[in-house]
């Protein structure tokens, strides 16, 4: 498994390379949009009749309550929605532009969220928020979305404020 990193860390030299330790690595938007998306048979496509497509994101990660509740305003709008959200919580790096890959692809996992049955589909990324709105937007996950909603940031301040 190894990690692309496009949040400034690396040499950068202006031809678009990101240096690491071990590694260079070059990456067109289009490879990355190809290499992050959703496994065979995770995205249902909508009833015919165009309805506009929204990519549900956070950095609270995928099994967050504020993810959920943002994702069900959007069912209830009568909006096509894709969640696709990080594994696990990643607050404060929300503009990072990283994410894991093995085996050639980034990882995406398809998963289940009570109450979201009615979603195009439920992605576990492993990436960052960043990441999946860019590659999302260039239809890593089904069609790119006419509107991206992300984040709940009243639920995030109070979740900070207790720690």
């Amino acid at each position: 498994m190894s990690s692309v990193s496009g949040d400034g860390s690396g040499d950068r030299d202006g031809d678009g390379r990101i240096s690491g330790e071990s590694a260079d690595f070059e990456f067109s938007l289009d490879e990355l949009s190809r290499r992050a998306a959703a496994p065979d048979g995770a995205i249902q496509h909508a009833p015919s009749g165009r309805r506009l497509r929204c990519l549900v994101t956070n950095d609270d990660g995928i099994g967050s309550e504020g993810l959920r509740a943002l994702a069900l305003v959007a069912l209830e709008a009568g909006l096509d929605v894709v969640v696709a959200a990080p594994m696990q919580e990643s607050s404060g790096a929300s503009a990072s532009i990283t994410a894991v890959e093995q085996n050639g692809r980034f990882v995406v996992e398809p998963r289940t969220v009570p109450g979201l049955d009615g979603a195009c589909a439920v992605l576990a990324v492993g990436g960052l928020p960043a990441f999946i709105a860019l590659t999302g937007m260039r239809g890593a996950f089904g069609p790119p979305p006419d509107i991206v909603l992300s984040g709940t940031p009243s639920s995030t301040r109070g979740q900070r404020g207790r720690r």
